[in-house]
């Protein structure tokens, strides 16, 4: 399974869950995270009613674009198009985008993840960006993840910052041919 940021947190569910259906996780910049949203999307969505009347989907697409940007350690992959990409539910239906991101704002996981990692007996291999970016697996949930799994092996991209799928799909396809082995 290949897991991007809060997706990670999933899949590390869902692994000690239901192990039977994960063999392995790929973790591209995810950690252990607790919640859906973090302090700042929280923060922001406060705004969420003001976003039609300060320019909609134009103000959206021009947030997601230079969230992409900061995130990213190589950004020459935002491009109009893959912009499009990213805001095309927003541009397809903005009122319901708001909604679903308002319901991921309030959302608080019935248990909570850090007692149950123990239980992911699948391996694990977590990708870090090196480039300073904003989002991103802290030092702290690292170790966590290194103490509590117990097939856990971290790997560095050089230059790439929090979408390494965008930025170096190469690695992230040689990192699940590594967990898949020969």
């Amino acid at each position: 399974m290949v897991a991007h940021s809060l997706g990670a947190s999933m899949a590390f569910r869902l692994a000690y869950r239901r192990p039977d259906l994960v063999a392995g996780i790929v973790s591209l910049d995810g950690g252990p995270a607790e919640a859906a949203a973090t302090r700042a999307f929280r923060r922001a969505m406060k705004f969420a009613p003001w976003i039609k009347l300060f320019g909609g989907v134009k103000l959206v697409r021009k947030k997601i674009r230079a969230q992409l940007i900061k995130a990213s350690g190589d950004a020459s992959w935002v491009s109009e198009q893959v912009v499009d990409g990213y805001t095309a539910a927003a541009a397809h239906d903005l009122d319901g985008t708001l909604k679903a991101f308002l319901a991921m704002a309030e959302r608080r996981e019935p248990e909570r993840l850090r007692p149950h990692l123990a239980e992911v007996r699948c391996p694990v291999r977590l990708l870090l960006g090196t480039a300073t970016h904003e989002g991103g697996v802290s030092a702290e949930e690292v170790a966590v993840l290194a103490a509590a799994l117990p097939l856990f092996i971290v790997d560095s991209v050089p230059g790439a910052g929090h979408f390494l799928y965008e930025e170096q799909p190469a690695v992230v396809v040689t990192a699940v041919r590594r967990l898949r082995g020969p």
